[in-house]
Parts: C-alpha cells; structure tokens; sequence
C-alpha cells in the first residue's frame, strides 16, 4: 500500500534525560523523524545508543523530557493517561522477549482478550471471536487460545505478541528488537508475518534493531542513532549502497559476508558537547570533539551529521 500524505507519526526534537549519580544520561537527544501508513522505517543503532528508549517514548511508556510527538494528527506529549487510552489503539508495541512481557499465569485467549476487556470492546462471545481471528492471522491454531506462554516455542511467543499488538487495529506498531532473540529461520517467518500483515493491513512500523542485515530486509528508510542522536538518515536502498557516516560505514561492514571493520572503542569515551563518533572516527577533528554536529540533508532524501559532510558526500 502506498503511503498516505498525512504521517500517522511526527516526532520533533525529542528528548529524554535521566539524572544519575554521575550526571544526566541524555538517552535521547534532539530526535526528530517521521513515519506513513504503510511505512516501515528501520531504526538502527549498537547497544545502548537509545534507539529502545526512543521507541517507549514515542508510545509514552517512558516520559519526554522535550519536544513532541504527534500520532494521527494529534499532540500525544502532554496528555494524561485517560486522555491516552483512546490514542492507544492508533499505536503499540512488540517487544524483544514475548516471555517477558507475556503473563504465564494467563492463556494465550486470556492475554489476546485483555486489550478489548480494558477498552470495552464487544461482549463474551466477541472477544472470543476476535481471538480466533487473531490467532489466524498470525498463523497460530484456534486451540492454542487455551494454551500457556511456556507451552509454545519462542516463535509460536513472538506470534502471540504480534497477535496481541494486533488486537486494536492500530495503525502503528513499534517493533523492538522483535527478532533478535529468535533464531533465523524463525526470524525469516516472523519477518514474512509482519510483511503480510503491512500489505493486508497498512501499518506502519517503527522497526527497532541493531542488525543492520534484518533493517536492509524491512525497510524503507533507514535511521542510524548513535549517542541518543540520529547521525543518517534515507532510503534503504541508498543508506547500505552508499553509506556515509563514518558509524553507518562500520555497521554495514560487520553485517556478515562483508568486510567487517568495526572500529575498537579503545579507551576513549564520546566528550560530551562533540560528536557521539569523535572518539572512534579516524576523521575526528578539534570541532568533531567540541561541537555536536546537526543532521542535515545532504542530497537524495539523506541526511547526515557530520562536520565532514561535504567530504563525504564527495566521497
């Protein structure tokens, strides 16, 4: 399905600060991106680089520190939480591990029912209904609604999860590292669900990993974060032909099959006030360290932060 004009999600300038005994942790720093219906755009990044952070805070499962986020049109950054209950089925959330976030004291009927119990959809008889239609939809039996967490495989949970972010009709849904801690065949099933549902569907997803590899199998747009900042963005197909953040580079070159080069972080951290990159580029300069460079397009729907762009968009 082709996008619509109108972005089912606006995000702008967010970020999100945690105070700690050393300071404040900026796990989010001044993210701006967008996303259509039937859109999906690959948010990817190492460990630690605030790509989850981001994801909860888009839903309002983690609080902003600033900026907005707008989902269908609406502002969502302020609201409370009854304001948030019906906006809650415009978006939700798939996360790493189904077991952790699936209740094994409930059937897998009792957990897929539980988001139309809370909003007061349909009766008794409904929800059943809707179950079964969930659990077709991603390719489970009808009897496995009597069945436990810890009585289906990792794949088998992962459907469930899905089936679950699935119950309200949303038109977004934030994947999280949703493959990452299956193995790979199974992964390929699960990516193929996910494609089916966005054709059958129109959903958008916000498909969060750092597997560059799986990202190139999704998506559309690519987005690399790093230190709580997007350091590139654009088309999938442009972003691994032709990388140009020296990070995007490294990361393209440890997908396995190619060159891998990730570069030793080596005793070095990222100076706070620089680039998140300077203490790792071989490009670093004096204003690398010192100042933190802005995304900004640099030709073919890219953009890029780096004070080095026109040399590597010369490259």
């Amino acid at each position: 399905m082709p996008p619509l004009a109108e972005p089912i999600l606006e995000v702008r300038d967010l970020a999100v600060h945690f105070a700690t005994p050393h300071g404040t942790l900026r796990a989010v720093d001044g993210v701006s991106l967008s996303l259509r219906r039937g859109e999906t755009l690959g948010l990817v990044g190492e460990s630690g680089c605030g790509k989850s952070t981001l994801g909860r805070a888009i839903l309002r499962l983690v609080e902003p520190t600033a900026g907005s986020i707008r989902l269908a049109g609406t502002d969502v950054t302020g609201l409370g939480r009854a304001a948030l209950r019906p906006l809650r089925r415009i978006a939700q959330m798939v996360f790493q591990d189904p077991f952790a976030s699936l209740d094994p004291r409930w059937t897998i009927g009792r957990l897929l029912a539980e988001p139309l119990v809370i909003h007061g959809i349909g009766d008794r008889a409904g929800r059943a209904a809707r179950v079964r239609d969930l659990l077709d939809r991603v390719g489970l039996p009808a009897d496995a609604a009597a069945r436990y967490p810890h009585e289906l495989s990792g794949g088998q949970r992962q459907r469930v999860g899905i089936a679950r972010a699935l119950a309200l009709d949303p038109r977004l849904i934030v994947l999280d590292e949703a493959v990452s801690a299956l193995d790979v065949s199974v992964q390929a099933q699960v990516l193929n669900l996910l494609d089916d549902l966005q054709a059958s569907l129109g959903l958008a997803y916000l498909f969060i990993s750092h597997d560059l590899a799986v990202v190139d199998h999704v998506a559309d747009r690519i987005a690399v974060m790093l230190g709580g900042r997007l350091v590139e963005t654009g088309p999938r197909a442009r972003i691994t032909a032709r990388p140009l953040h020296p990070y995007t580079q490294d990361l393209l070159d440890a997908v396995p099959g190619r060159r891998a080069r990730l570069r030793d972080d080596g005793e070095g951290e990222a100076v706070p006030g620089g680039c998140p990159f300077a203490h790792r580029c071989p490009q670093a300069s004096a204003r690398c360290r010192a100042e933190v460079p802005m995304l900004r397009p640099v030709g073919g729907e890219v953009s890029l932060a780096c004070h080095h762009v026109a040399l590597a968009a010369a490259a």
